[in-house]
C-alpha cells in the first residue's frame, strides 16, 4: 500500500495540543539545544500531528518554539494512521532511534571538518565528546578544539564584561585550561535555571583562580 502524500501546513503555536502521556521527556537543556539547531538550520523538521491537533512527535520541537517565541510553526497531519497506529508510532518514534549507535572514527572527522571551517560544532549535539567514549586514535582526529565550551549568545546587560581576543586556538585553548572555563549558568532569569556551555568565567571565580595562582608562585 502507498504512501499518503502529507503536505506541510503552518500551524498556530496556540492550537497545538501536547500528548498528556508523552513517553520522550526533554530537559530545559535539550530544549535550549533544540531551539539553537532551529536558529541555525530553520524549522527543517515538521511537528507530526493527528486530527485534533494533538502531537504524535516532536515535543521537543514544540517546546523549543515556544522558548523561540514562535507563532507558527510547519505540521504534517497524519490523519490515515488509525487510533492504534498513533499510540504505535509515538513509541516506535522515540524508540527505534536508540537501537542505532554511531560510528565514532566518522564523527571525529566530521566534527574535525566543521572545526576547520570554524563552525560552531556544539549546534550538533556533542559538547564535551564524553558520549562518543573515544579512544586514543579516535582522539587525534579532534583538534584541541574539543575541549572549548559553546559561546554564549546574549550577554546580560546588567553584569560588566571583559573581552578577550585571540589570534590562535592555542592561547583560548591555555586560557580555558588556566581559568577553568566550562559549564556555567550565567542566567539572571528566574525561568532559566540553566544556560548550557558557554564561555562566560563569573568575575568572582576569575579573582579567586588568579589569587590561588599569586600564592601558588
Amino acid at each position: 500500500m502507498p504512501s499518503p502524500k502529507l503536505q506541510i501546513s503552518y500551524v498556530s503555536i496556540a492550537d497545538l495540543k501536547p500528548y498528556f502521556r508523552n513517553q520522550r521527556l526533554h530537559t530545559e537543556d535539550q530544549v535550549e539545544r533544540i531551539a539553537d539547531s532551529i536558529r541555525e538550520f530553520g524549522f527543517v523538521m515538521p511537528i507530526l500531528l493527528d486530527q485534533n491537533n494533538e502531537i504524535i512527535a516532536g515535543h521537543g520541537r514544540f517546546q523549543a518554539s515556544e522558548k523561540l517565541g514562535l507563532t507558527e510553526v510547519p505540521c504534517l497531519y497524519a490523519g490515515h494512521l488509525t487510533d492504534d497506529q498513533v499510540k504505535a508510532y509515538r513509541l516506535a518514534d522515540n524508540r527505534l532511534q536508540d537501537l542505532s549507535y554511531f560510528d565514532k572514527q566518522r564523527v571525529a572527522q566530521e566534527l574535525t571538518d566543521l572545526l576547520d571551517t570554524g563552525f560552531d560544532i556544539f549546534l550538533t549535539g556533542f559538547d564535551d565528546f564524553d558520549d562518543l567514549k573515544l579512544d586514543e586514535d579516535d582522539e587525534e582526529l579532534v583538534v584541541d578544539e574539543r575541549i572549548l565550551p559553546r559561546m554564549e549568545r546574549i550577554m546580560d546587560e546588567h553584569h560588566d564584561y571583559l573581552v578577550f581576543m585571540f589570534n590562535n586556538k592555542f592561547d583560548w585553548v591555555r586560557v580555558c585550561e588556566e581559568f577553568k572555563v566550562g559549564r556555567v549558568n550565567a542566567s539572571i532569569m528566574p525561568d532559566k535555571t540553566k544556560i548550557g556551555v558557554g564561555r562566560v568565567l563569573n568575575g568572582e571565580k576569575l579573582l579567586e583562580l588568579l589569587t590561588e595562582k599569586n600564592h601558588s608562585e
